[in-house]
């Protein structure tokens, strides 16, 4: 083991053992962190508690966080706490309306690259999202979601004013304007 260069980190709560592409472990306040090899998913950091893999050790802390309950991102516009660096940049533009993601095709602006992908769909007219039980298709899997609903019955969504239940959330919130707006 000459060859492997082992550093130490400090971080926080954890200390981390980093080896050049060998055993890592993170040795957290309860020792849940190990590193897995052979996986065969390319994931090496495997989550003790959840089995959830990861690339690079800083992606598993990250997730330790969702487990841990700690949110270490406060937005100074609204006090919001998020656990993850990404969610927080992402829900900053809520408050600056910055739309980096931009259509090629007509211009318009999104705060996140899902919604521009999403978009994109419709100049191309893909709709993925297929019905199992019918030949109806759609471009976004929550639509696809909703429509199953008429198939199944189930309505998820309910009226705490009339006792009345929704298969859709838009309607229920269609019908919340309507008849309890003022309330």
């Amino acid at each position: 083991m000459d060859h492997m260069r082992d550093e130490i980190v400090n971080n926080k709560d954890s200390l981390i053992l980093v080896a050049h592409e060998e055993v890592v472990s993170v040795a957290g306040p309860s020792e849940i962190h190990t590193q897995s090899r052979g996986t065969g998913t390319g994931k090496r950091f495997v989550y003790d508690i959840c089995g959830k893999g990861f690339r690079s050790n800083s992606k598993l802390l990250a997730h330790h966080k969702m487990h841990t309950g700690e949110k270490p991102f406060v937005c100074r516009t609204c006090s919001k706490r998020l656990t993850q660096k990404g969610d927080f940049k992402r829900h900053l533009r809520t408050h600056t309306g910055e739309k980096p993601f931009k259509c090629s095709t007509c211009s318009k602006g999104f705060a996140e690259k899902y919604y521009l992908e999403v978009h994109l769909r419709t100049h191309s007219g893909e709709k993925s999202f297929a019905c199992p039980r019918c030949d109806k298709k759609f471009r976004r899997k929550t639509h696809l979601e909703g429509h199953l609903r008429t198939h199944t019955g189930e309505k998820p969504y309910n009226c705490k004013f009339r006792g009345m239940d929704f298969g859709d959330k838009s309607n229920c919130n269609q019908h919340y304007k309507r008849k309890h707006a003022g309330k």
